[in-house]
């Protein structure tokens, strides 16, 4: 094989999937295959789960269906090819830190709530072995920094959507629409129970109003079943799994885009509903309020505040105008933070520094965290549960945020 050329890295980019259907941690894989593409870095793609890969996304694959053995001798194998690895979870870079031959440098993205409360000894062996931490959030690192020290390094780069053209922006013309988007997991609030038992209230103040659930999952039958004993049953509506192709066309058809959830780590879906110009409804529990402007681009609700997310849905349904603004403000947003050269702006410098460690040095996961200061110091010692506006305002400008 090939002998490392120091000079010119070559990464292996390690994912559990990179298909447009298994989520948001996929879809940040195939982010960041397209940054690396676009940067001409010289990259190949590992898929645990996929066996085959498409090849728009890279020059060159290892797909191991399935198969966590195959994903580990795929590691192993190329230790005299690849200078550098990256993963998009904690969770497959144990295979990573597991493999005594590997002393090459990987990276890891932490996402949400496997980082933010009890989080796993192997998965903290993962993340104190990393060079380079990337999370998506202040947010989401301020609640793991509270966990473990270790999350303290980890580099903020809001992600951002494949696109830098936005479609043309919804009408907000036919029946007044709310649409959810995400899957129907147990335990895992997005704000779909909270949605359906206000939809009652919605329906009698807005006439025609609608209430759309796109997404499949374990819980759903449940959902189901709580929307059948609801006064407003028949209009809500669930379509069930949405393949990427019918997402234009629901996109346009509504008016406000609700998932008021406490464990968002960043949420790809509120960016997808700026792009497209439709208000967004997020909540104060979690990242939602870093990306969602309270005001602004839409309403961070408290899902502790009996009413409020009714209150915000009647107001928003019943004002074309201030539904048009809210759209506006945040397709605004979305082309000056969240388009694609956006987010490969903030994300080329982490990868670059990265890529300049030639080698993999333990002792340096070891050190302690340096002392913090400014928003960092006050998040700290107190998760932030303000709006996006205020967020932003703290954030260092250095990221160019």
């Amino acid at each position: 094989m090939t002998s490392i050329d120091q000079n010119r890295p070559n990464i292996l980019l390690g994912s559990e999937s990179f298909a447009l259907d298994r989520g948001g941690v996929s879809r940040v894989g195939r982010l960041v295959s397209h940054v690396l593409t676009d940067a001409r870095k010289d990259y190949s793609l590992l898929s645990l789960n996929e066996s085959k890969i498409e090849s728009e996304l890279g020059k060159s694959l290892l797909a191991c269906a399935g198969s966590r053995l195959r994903f580990a001798a795929a590691l192993w194998q190329p230790n005299d090819r690849y200078t550098h690895f990256m993963y998009t979870h904690l969770g497959i870079a144990r295979a990573h830190c597991n493999l005594a031959r590997l002393r090459r440098p990987y990276a890891v993205w932490v996402h949400g709530i496997e980082v933010w409360d009890n989080v796993r000894s192997d998965y903290l062996r993962a993340a104190n072995y990393a060079d380079t931490i990337f999370t998506q959030t202040y947010f989401t690192r301020s609640r793991a920094a509270l966990t473990n020290k270790v999350f303290d390094r980890a580099e903020v780069c809001w992600l951002g959507t494949t696109e830098d053209d936005a479609p043309e922006p919804v009408k907000f013309d036919g029946e007044p629409m709310v649409l959810v988007v995400g899957r129907l997991e147990v335990g895992r609030c997005k704000g779909h129970d909270q949605l359906i038992a206000c939809w009652a209230k919605v329906a009698s103040a807005v006439k025609g109003a609608r209430l759309v659930i796109a997404g499949a999952g374990p819980d759903a039958s449940r959902l189901r079943k709580l929307a059948a004993e609801s006064p407003a049953k028949e209009s809500i509506e669930f379509l069930g799994f949405a393949p990427e192709e019918d997402m234009a066309a629901l996109w346009r058809r509504a008016h406000v885009f609700a998932m008021p959830s406490r464990g968002e780590g960043f949420g790809l879906v509120y960016i997808e509903a700026m792009r497209y110009g439709v208000p967004v409804i997020a909540s104060i529990h979690d990242a939602g309020q870093e990306v969602n402007v309270d005001g602004q681009t839409g309403y961070n609700v408290s899902l502790d505040r009996p009413g409020e997310l009714g209150d915000r849905l009647v107001e928003l349904l019943s004002s074309p105008s201030l539904v048009r603004q809210m759209g506006a403000a945040g397709r605004a947003r979305w082309h000056e933070h969240f388009r694609f050269s956006a987010f490969k702006r903030r994300f080329l410098p982490i990868v670059d520094a990265f890529l300049e460690r030639g080698q993999w040095n333990r002792a340096a996961s070891a050190e302690p965290a340096p002392a913090l200061s400014g928003w960092e110091a006050r998040s700290r010692t107190r998760l932030p549960t303000s709006s996006a506006a205020r967020i932003d305002s703290l954030q260092p400008k250095a990221n160019n945020y």
